[in-house]
């Protein structure tokens, strides 16, 4: 009785490649093997050498950084007209000698700022404002502005602030407004964009932040003073 012989299991491209990384050595002391080693074509599917795969690998490396550079050229030159038309609408309402004007100043500045087209505000706390700016304002729409920590964005257009807008907006930003004395709320404000993706829930905040924080300071001289007794 004879012993059979069986063929041993063969290795794995997992086991190929651990090989290879524990045994750097492999292609120093086999040099030809690296040499005349021919591997697919990523495009083609051509045989080419091993050193010919790496070159198209890097072609195609740089092309995506050439692309995350081109991206991150154009938000920054975003990011620099917004900062510069927000420090133009800033000068508009530390020039504003007229307080009663002011909500229209955020509103009409903030448009142009973001470009979208309908920017609306209510203030409540606000005896001297124009009725208009203070219709519509219940008391769970000051509770959904107090409980604002950061500006919402998204497409979620079920908020009841958003029938203030003349028009169901695809995305929007809702955006707190409070007073840098008190530091309570008292008004909110709502930009409603054409498009889903000028207001999205995953972007960056930092400039509605801001506007927040100046157009609180701004419209807190409309404000019912308190009593100091």
């Amino acid at each position: 009785m004879t012993d059979s012989i069986t063929d041993p299991e063969p290795l794995s491209a997992n086991a190929v490649a651990a090989w290879l990384e524990a045994h750097p050595e492999f292609f120093d002391d086999h040099a030809q093997v690296f040499a005349e080693l021919k591997v697919p074509h990523p495009h083609t599917g051509q045989a080419v050498s091993l050193g010919e795969r790496q070159v198209v690998a890097l072609r195609e490396r740089q092309h995506v950084l050439e692309r995350q550079l081109a991206n991150l050229t154009r938000t920054a030159r975003q990011n620099q007209q917004i900062a510069m038309q927000l420090h133009e609408w800033t000068l508009q309402l530390l020039a504003e000698t007229q307080p009663e004007r002011l909500p229209e100043r955020v509103c009409h500045g903030l448009a142009k700022v973001f470009e979208v087209p309908n920017v609306e505000l209510r203030l409540w706390q606000c005896p001297s404002v124009d009725a208009a700016w203070q219709a519509d304002v219940d008391d769970e729409i000051r509770w959904f502005a107090e409980s604002l920590s950061r500006p919402y964005c998204g497409r979620d257009t079920r908020f009841r602030a958003v029938a203030w807008l003349p028009q169901t907006p695809a995305s929007l930003a809702l955006v707190a407004l409070r007073s840098p004395q008190r530091g309570h709320t008292f008004g909110l404000l709502v930009l409603g964009a054409d498009s889903e993706t000028r207001f999205t829930a995953d972007m960056g905040t930092i400039f509605l932040e801001q506007v927040g924080a100046l157009a609180g300071a701004a419209l807190a001289r409309l404000l019912q003073p308190t009593n100091s007794s």
